[in-house]
């Protein structure tokens, strides 16, 4: 059953975050994913979803960075639905970087960089992220997105 630990969470229900609180984990995030800062051993945590026929899952985690991105933030943003919604709007604008969709404002870092794969995300870029909604596989619409990141004041 559920406790306060755990997270249920639809993408398209994410809430929209301050500016500061997302470029804050998202920083966490990367931060640990990287090793760069103490995060939890993911061996020793449960994470309860439902799934679209509503039935309980649960997910147990294997040590590697994505899971102690996660578990780094979880630790920091106790606000279930702040937490999960940070969630959603990370893993999704992830999935636009790592498919090279946001080009030219945030260019996909690759082997060619000299500079280990580090790479800025425009303050734009994070204030649509922060705030725009996701469909229900828990994605961007791209064309939106790009046209929202265009007319942002950042």
């Amino acid at each position: 059953m559920f406790d306060d630990d755990d997270f249920v969470f639809l993408p398209q229900n994410a809430i929209e975050l301050e500016l500061d609180v997302f470029s804050h984990h998202l920083d966490l995030a990367l931060a640990a994913g990287a090793g760069l800062v103490p995060a939890p051993d993911p061996r020793k945590k449960k994470v309860y979803l439902l799934d679209e026929d509503g039935k309980e899952l649960e997910i147990t985690f294997t040590d590697r960075p994505e899971n102690r991105a996660i578990l780094a933030v979880k630790e920091s943003l106790k606000d279930t639905r702040q937490f999960s919604s940070f969630m959603w709007r990370f893993w999704a604008l992830m999935d636009l970087i790592r498919e090279d969709k946001l080009r030219p404002r945030c260019p996909r870092p690759t082997d060619d960089d000299n500079d280990d794969d580090e790479f800025i995300i425009p303050a734009r870029v994070l204030d649509v992220a922060r705030r725009m909604r996701l469909n229900k596989r828990g994605a961007f619409n791209v064309s939106n997105f790009r046209r929202l990141v265009a007319r942002s004041n950042l």
